[in-house]
């Protein structure tokens, strides 16, 4: 398998809320609140997008790194 890091990109902020979330999704409390959190740091004006780092495999995002 073969992972590749990149910049994040404005296009990728559903995908890795939607990785986020299931990634998390009851797994310290039956709930999640980690993929809102990344949805509400996006659009703060402190925000850094060339720190954003995403890992891909093929055409997929499957992490990320902030």
């Amino acid at each position: 398998m073969t992972i590749a890091l990149r910049t994040e990109q404005s296009a990728d902020h559903a995908e890795t809320e939607h990785v986020t979330r299931e990634a998390l999704w009851n797994y310290f409390v039956p709930v999640c609140n980690e993929h809102y959190l990344l949805h509400i740091m996006c659009g703060d004006f402190s925000f850094i997008p060339e720190l954003d780092t995403v890992a891909v495999h093929g055409s997929r995002i499957v992490g990320k790194h902030r």
